[in-house]
């Protein structure tokens, strides 16, 4: 990552925290999140999606053709 880039994308975040908004729906969600994990079925399901997500692009790095 060159210098440019990293600026742009250490102004960037700045600036999304600078404004209230985000920040405030990002506390929001994770309250809603944490709410709806409460639950250890809710937990399982959860694993289990973010773990098929996580081996299906395991498999498609795995079988993707590298450029020529």
């Amino acid at each position: 990552m060159n210098l440019e880039l990293w600026l742009a994308f250490v102004a960037a975040s700045a600036v999304m925290l600078a404004i209230p908004g985000p920040t405030i729906l990002t506390a929001l969600f994770a309250a809603s999140a944490r709410r709806l994990l409460s639950t250890p079925r809710a937990q399982r399901s959860f694993h289990l999606l973010g773990g098929s997500l996580l081996s299906g692009a395991g498999v498609w790095v795995l079988l993707a053709r590298r450029p020529a």
